[in-house]
């Protein structure tokens, strides 16, 4: 952006402006999602905070000012994809009314969390958290809460305890196939070499034909 000034001599000349600054949260934010790509490119271990800075196109200290060390800016990633994640969970629930249309847009919405979220998505299922006890029960936290959501679509003429083994195996199976995908069809390009939508995509494909076969499997269950 570009504002006029006068000079010394009276006449007027162009001088860009300067940007605005950014409030705290915004610059965090920032930081998060360059913290996010550089460790889901090079791992835990191998990022540095300069290398997060670069990629945040801000010095080491201004890090430092938001958090104070490497491990603090990974578990604040590990929390705000939790985050994240809930949200998305909790509103695909909000959206339909019978509980096999929650449970297939439940699938959907997981799906498109990992496709939209790819990096996040690895961080936060890789060995790194799970080996960790403060980050396993980050984790966890959002084992528990799916877990929550899908034991509350299953027959209440089960136990509690059966009903939160099943849950339990159904998040183990998604996630499972959420790494397959990853693995196998990352980047899903069209003719032109560009990402091709969600809608479109395999990983859509893939959550409906799963959520379908575990649904019929646990109206099975239930009718035993």
């Amino acid at each position: 952006m570009e504002e006029a000034m006068t000079n010394l001599n009276g006449t007027q000349q162009l001088s860009k402006a300067r940007p605005a600054r950014l409030c705290a949260s915004d610059r965090r934010q920032i930081l998060l999602d360059a913290a996010i790509a550089t460790f889901g490119e090079k791992g835990y271990y191998a990022t540095t905070m300069e290398e997060i800075a670069v990629a945040a196109g801000v010095t080491k200290p201004v890090i430092y000012q938001h958090f104070e060390s490497k491990r603090d800016l990974y578990s604040a990633i590990l929390k705000r994809i939790n985050e994240d994640l809930v949200k998305t969970l909790k509103m695909s629930d909000e959206a339909y009314i019978t509980k096999e249309e929650r449970f297939t847009k439940g699938f959907e919405a997981y799906f498109r969390f990992v496709y939209e979220n790819r990096a996040a998505f690895e961080l936060m299922f890789s060995s790194r958290p799970r080996k960790d006890p403060e980050f396993r029960e980050i984790v966890n936290q959002i084992d528990s809460h799916v877990a929550s959501s899908i034991s509350m679509e299953i027959d209440t003429s089960l136990d509690k305890d059966h009903r939160d083994l099943i849950a339990t195996g159904v998040i183990a199976m998604a996630e499972g196939m959420a790494k397959r995908y990853l693995r196998e069809h990352v980047p899903e390009l069209d003719s032109n070499g560009e990402e091709i939508p969600f809608e479109d995509s395999i990983a859509l494909m893939w959550a409906r034909r799963m959520s379908s076969l575990i649904w019929n499997g646990l109206q099975s269950l239930q009718g035993q």
